[in-house]
């Protein structure tokens, strides 16, 4: 019985049938696929007003068409079906001399063709019988969708019948190892047995398809039914060859009967295919990889007896740079980086051996320094990585507060993520470690970190509300921030970098405030996001407070952190309010578009910051408070889980009733704490994205650098004169002359910038008196004054239009 959508086509290719043929009371078919075998199955009303005959034999034709043509009336009509070759030409001659009819055509091309308007299949889907398609066609439809053309060739045909029959998908076949995986596929899930009562010669037809993409030696291998023999030859040969052992007397061993069978083979060649499968499908060629080896040693064969012990070959070729990087590389190679369990060659003992025997290399050249700085780096994160394998429940059990929840998060979890990106983009320069294998250290990474991942978002869950309910019990979220400053009555300048996660204040910030940190003293801390950890909630809570109720004296600027805007935050802080927001959102903006490494995004990072925070530094006068904080943080993305049924959907966070895998619950929120994501349909996905719940989105860094104690200015008057007091570039200065107030605010602002210019000076001075005056002239006067005092002079320089002013000895 055919399937009911085949029968809705067949019973709407009969229609277009009737319809295309000259309506008359006979209609004669030849079908030579059968496909009208299936016609019992189709409403009779589709016919209608048509009987269907099948003829069988050239007689039987005769006598039933002498007794229509007798009996015939008006409202008699037939559809003659012809299936036997043998028939059509005697049908045929019969029908034109006495009836002037012709035989018309009905095959599987046509009725494939007319389902979708414009597809043209190949004549090679005549060669396969209608029954057979009948019971694949649902399937038949679906592959055919994945060649997205109109004309199918006879190449792409039989893919589609191929992954039909099997219903796994041979349209994406594209070299010898996926021919492979396929048919290793195919004996995984149907053994031997056929997968669908068919006629079809199903190893013909997997054959052919290999064929097509140079995996003949395959496609011989399952006609001769030696497929299995020839798949352990495969991973056997590639374990010896691994270690150095690949040779005829190893496989005999091994392959016992097989190998006379087997010995024509080019087994260097099999080990190539399975270094190819590796690329394509890690879990087989583990699989197949470990089963070889058990082989092997129930051969007695030793395989680490004959092979290279490269730490001692690197001990004994330090003179030699290349032999050392490929010593490095094949210890490397045979290390358990991923952490998987499984027998590898060298321990970590024996890398710890190889980066001590590479660091006391004397001689200094290129790539022994990057060699020395690679495996240096690389030891230490593994190092810290095997800690947190062996500790990973001690270290949670241990934690009873927040503030234990911070110290573990900043001494040992937030930098391993950048150390692993620093390892792999930028000391990586010899390429020790394969692309595929960074890959698998990232996995083996966040397998660790999730784990943390998830007792923190449940820490946050279980206290989350009580610490809104409770002030004083709470830690610093980022609503209370502007508490712990004086923002009442004392001068604050608010850096708020927004998407700044910790270890981005740690490698790109931290390093230009050092020197603030030296002379002032430092309050160090940290604050915590409002959840969902988005800008909009959680940035606006540091200072919605601030703006409220001190307006007025508020300066409040944003997307200060781009090259071109550097003179934005030198207006911002020469109109000289009291309190200063300045907002560097290049974290959050350029993340959100970032396809890069984490130490690679950085990099960029500290390009952009470099003008902009050192203007921000150079521009901060010694009496104000500053604040330097983060609104949330971010989270890389690794995978995104489909979520339905849910009003909301972002890539951190959804609102949904129903339960949303690795969440936690806040409010209405469910929000991830580990490294996936959320999507519902198709679109963009992020790399890097906030919102959620672990603690690289959460734990924010709060620094509150209070007001240097000495002053920079004194003034003691007496009757006679007026000793002013500067300090320029670290040297204190004692003017004796007089100022007024004016040259008083440009003196001190010059000591504190390397350089002002006429439009510094018009803009500081109309925000200070309410107007300027002749800022030319009043230069020129001061000038002369500096000069006569002998202890400083102003250099004065033209930029264009604009003139530059700077204080000089």
């Amino acid at each position: 019985m055919a399937n009911e959508i085949y029968k809705y086509y067949l019973a709407k290719y009969i229609e277009m049938i009737k319809d295309t043929v000259p309506m008359h009371p006979i209609i004669f078919l030849r079908d030579y696929n059968g496909l009208f075998m299936n016609i019992e199955d189709i409403d009779i009303a589709l016919l209608y007003p048509h009987h269907v005959y099948t003829i069988e034999d050239h007689h039987e034709f005769r006598k039933r068409y002498e007794h229509l043509k007798h009996a015939i009336n008006k409202d008699d009509y037939y559809i003659f079906i012809v299936n036997n070759p043998d028939l059509i030409n005697k049908i045929q001659d019969f029908t034109s001399r006495a009836y002037e009819k012709v035989i018309h055509e009905v095959n599987l091309k046509d009725f494939l063709n007319q389902i979708e308007l414009g597809l043209n299949w190949h004549e090679r889907i005549n060669d396969y019988r209608a029954i057979d398609i009948g019971k694949i066609f649902e399937r038949l439809l679906m592959y055919r969708k994945s060649i997205p053309k109109k004309n199918i060739s006879r190449e792409e045909t039989d893919l589609i019948l191929l992954s039909a029959i099997y219903d796994m998908d041979a349209t994406k076949l594209t070299d010898l190892a996926d021919c492979y995986i396929y048919y290793r596929n195919i004996l995984d899930v149907y053994s031997r047995n056929k997968p669908l009562d068919v006629e079809i010669n199903l190893q013909n037809l997997i054959i052919s398809v290999f064929k097509y993409f140079h995996a003949e030696f395959v496609g011989n291998k399952i006609r001769n039914s030696s497929f299995e023999s020839f798949d352990d030859a495969i991973w056997i040969s590639l374990v010896l060859k691994q270690f150095n052992q690949l040779t005829d007397e190893n496989l005999q061993k091994v392959l016992e009967n097989d190998y006379t069978e087997l010995k024509d083979l080019d087994f260097n060649e099999l080990v190539t295919l399975a270094e190819r499968v590796e690329r394509k499908e890690k879990k087989l060629y583990l699989q197949k990889r470990d089963q070889a080896e058990k082989l092997i040693r129930r051969c007695d064969i030793s395989l680490y007896q004959k092979a290279e012990d490269y730490v001692l070959f690197v001990k004994e070729n330090q003179n030699s740079p290349t032999s050392i990087v490929t010593g490095i590389k094949s210890v490397l190679k045979d290390f358990n980086l991923e952490g998987a369990k499984k027998l590898y060659r060298y321990s970590f003992e024996d890398l710890k051996e190889v980066s001590n025997i590479v660091e006391g290399i004397p001689y200094q050249i290129k790539s022994v320094i990057s060699a020395q700085t690679f495996l240096k780096s690389l030891v230490t994160w593994l190092d810290n990585i095997y800690e947190l394998e062996g500790d990973t429940v001690n270290l949670i059990n241990s934690i009873s507060d927040y503030n234990q929840w911070f110290q573990l998060f900043t001494e040992k979890l937030y930098n391993l993520e950048y150390e692993l990106s620093e390892i792999r983009y930028t000391l990586d320069t010899e390429s020790f470690i394969e692309s595929r294998r960074y890959g698998a250290l990232e996995i083996r990474l966040n397998n660790i970190l999730n784990v943390f991942r998830k007792s923190f978002a449940k820490y946050i869950e279980d206290h989350y509300s009580h610490w809104f309910d409770h002030g004083s019990e709470q830690p610093v979220l980022n609503h209370s921030v502007s508490k712990l400053v004086p923002v009442e009555t004392d001068k604050v300048v608010f850096a708020i970098f927004d998407g700044m996660r910790y270890d981005a204040w740690k490698k790109v910030v931290e390093p230009y405030f050092q020197s603030l940190f030296g002379e002032r003293e430092v309050s160090y801390g940290h604050s915590l996001a409002m959840l969902p950890s988005i800008t909009s909630l959680s940035r606006e809570a540091i200072y919605s407070n601030i703006r409220s109720s001190y307006g007025s004296e508020i300066n409040y600027i944003t997307k200060s952190e781009s090259e071109a805007r550097q003179q934005v935050v030198r207006d911002s802080l020469l109109m000289d309010k009291r309190i200063n927001i300045l907002i560097f959102n290049m974290f959050d903006k350029e993340g959100h578009s970032s396809t890069q490494g984490l130490s690679v995004f950085y990099k960029r990072q500290i390009e952009v910051f470099e003008a902009s925070i050192r203007e921000l530094i150079n521009a901060l006068p010694e009496d104000v408070h500053i604040v330097i904080a983060s609104d949330h943080g971010f989270a890389k993305i690794n995978h995104y889980i489909k979520v339905d049924d849910a009003s909301m959907v972002k890539s951190r966070f959804v609102v949904s009733a129903n339960e949303v895998p690795e969440s936690i619950k806040i409010g209405d929120y469910k929000l991830s704490y580990t490294d996936k994501g959320y999507y519902y349909g198709g679109g963009e996905r992020d790399l890097y994205s906030h919102g959620g719940a672990s603690f690289e989105e959460v734990i924010l860094p709060f620094i509150h650098i209070k007001p240097k104690k000495s002053t920079k200015m004194a003034i003691n008057e007496s009757i006679n004169d007026i000793i002013y007091k500067l300090i320029v570039r670290e040297e204190e200065i004692s003017l004796n002359l007089s100022l007024n107030n004016k040259e008083k605010v440009i003196l001190d602002t010059l000591s504190r910038m390397n350089q002002l210019t006429t439009r510094d000076i018009e803009s500081m001075l109309i925000n200070k008196f309410g107007e300027a005056g002749m800022v030319d002239g009043m230069m020129k006067r001061l000038n002369r004054k500096l000069t006569k005092s002998g202890e400083l002079k102003l250099d004065i320089s033209s930029a264009g239009e604009i003139i530059v002013y700077k204080l000089v000895r």
